[in-house]
């Protein structure tokens, strides 16, 4: 296996075997311990954060586009008794975060409700269950082999569900999106815990709204995690394809008052496609729009005779280290 990705997290178990895994990656950048002094999770981000504070026995990490005050971390801990309790204090928070918490014993781990930022999970047979966010470190640190089935299903362009959960790495699973992980810990006078468990953190909340209030709902959110992620740079780029998706989240990073906006549309091959005309529109509406201090877009078109096909040229990504052959890996 070539060298591990950059940009991971690692949660181990509070066990002598548990710390003897943190051996075999390399040094982390960041470090939170249990409370025997054990490693517990291992961070190495390239771009996110690492925030975690601790009180008594419980305790919580957030992985992800900021680092948290400690004052806001203890808002969220203080009084939360269980997880129900402890995800309302979370949806305060904008922006997408992997949390990784301990409460009464009990180790839970969850990404995102879009499955954007996810779970995985793997047994390792002296240590137990490891959860990471990236199945290929788990394939490291167990020794996995490589699902050939998998793989073949990998090069399709659309993967339907559920065969888009079936990791490239067998004895690795996917924690399904709006999932989270329960890790249980072991009994007294045990050495083992209980296996992992799922459970379901997020669900559609109620129609309370109308569809006008609910539209400034979702833009307000969409808005308030753009500037948790790309809030205070100078210069941004956005792809943007035409589609409702990325034409919201341009204007969303425009918002946050970037010197420079640099977008890339990669043209259709379809030629009914009708992409490039709303990214040409979208582009034209911003200049329209543009100020001194929101100056008009840069645009970049790539004729679609130029753009390279789906996985062309995968072996130049390979010391990338994927998790899967990514059909993005042109771009």
């Amino acid at each position: 296996m070539p060298g591990l990705p950059r940009d991971y997290f690692v949660v181990l178990p509070d066990s002598v075997a548990g710390h003897a895994v943190a051996g075999h990656l390399p040094a982390p950048d960041a470090t939170v311990a249990h409370p025997s002094g054990r490693p517990w999770v291992l961070a190495r981000p390239l771009f996110r954060k690492v925030s975690h504070l601790r009180r008594g026995d419980d305790a919580l990490v957030l992985i992800g586009p900021d680092r948290v005050p400690d004052a806001v971390l203890s808002g969220l801990l203080e009084g939360a008794r269980d997880r129900v309790a402890l995800e309302r204090r979370l949806t305060r928070l904008p922006g997408l975060y992997h949390v990784v918490a301990r409460l009464s014993g009990e180790t839970w781990i969850r990404g995102t409700a879009s499955g954007l930022r996810r779970i995985y999970h793997a047994p390792h047979t002296e240590a137990g269950t490891i959860a990471s966010d990236r199945p290929a470190v788990l394939a490291h640190l167990t020794g996995a082999p490589l699902d050939d089935g998998a793989l073949a299903l990998r090069m399709l362009d659309f993967l339907p569900h559920p065969l888009s959960r079936r990791v490239l790495w067998r004895g690795v699973h996917e924690t399904g999106a709006g999932y989270g992980l329960a890790l249980p810990a072991a009994a007294p006078g045990t050495a083992t815990a209980p296996g992992p468990r799922e459970y379901r953190w997020w669900e559609p909340p109620p129609a309370e709204l109308s569809l006008a209030e609910g539209a400034r709902g979702v833009g307000d959110a969409v808005a308030a995690s753009v500037r948790a992620h790309v809030g205070g740079l100078d210069r941004i780029s956005c792809e943007l394809s035409g589609g409702m998706d990325s034409t919201s989240l341009t204007f969303a990073a425009r918002a946050t008052g970037p010197q420079a906006l640099s977008l890339l549309t990669v043209a259709a091959r379809d030629r009914y496609s009708e992409d490039e005309t709303w990214a040409r529109r979208a582009v034209e509406e911003a200049a329209n729009r543009s100020t001194p201090e929101a100056p008009a877009p840069d645009h970049h078109v790539i004729p679609a005779d130029r753009a390279p096909y789906f996985y062309a040229d995968l072996a130049a990504t390979a010391a990338e280290l994927n998790d899967e052959p990514l059909p993005v890996a042109p771009g």
